[in-house]
């Protein structure tokens, strides 16, 4: 799916799935809802694939592109909304993990 996803196949779903048109139109949906709010600072926690369409339409790029936005498990992407658009300052940070082990 996801090679067909990067090919340009955007329409492309698993039975019962979502194809990354419908992603990007609630990815769309949801930036919209968070210009609308009056909050000074907003967590969003969301899954990897979902994570990856938001950054290309903040960056402006092809949804082809979203295969070069890794992140880890809890990584962090900070992101600021100047008015005219939001901005990724802080990409996949995993500073917070310094010194975890898993046991």
């Amino acid at each position: 799916l996801i090679s067909q996803w990067t090919s340009g196949n955007l329409d492309a779903r698993v039975a019962g799935g979502e194809s990354a048109t419908e992603l990007i139109e609630r990815c769309r949906r949801f930036l919209q809802y968070l210009r609308s709010l009056h909050t000074k600072q907003i967590l969003v926690c969301t899954h990897g694939r979902t994570l990856r369409c938001l950054i290309c339409l903040i960056k402006e790029q092809e949804m082809a592109e979203m295969e070069n936005y890794r992140h880890a498990n809890t990584g962090l992407f900070q992101i600021q909304y100047h008015g005219s658009g939001f901005e990724v300052i802080r990409e996949n940070d995993i500073a917070h993990l310094n010194g975890f082990q898993v046991k």
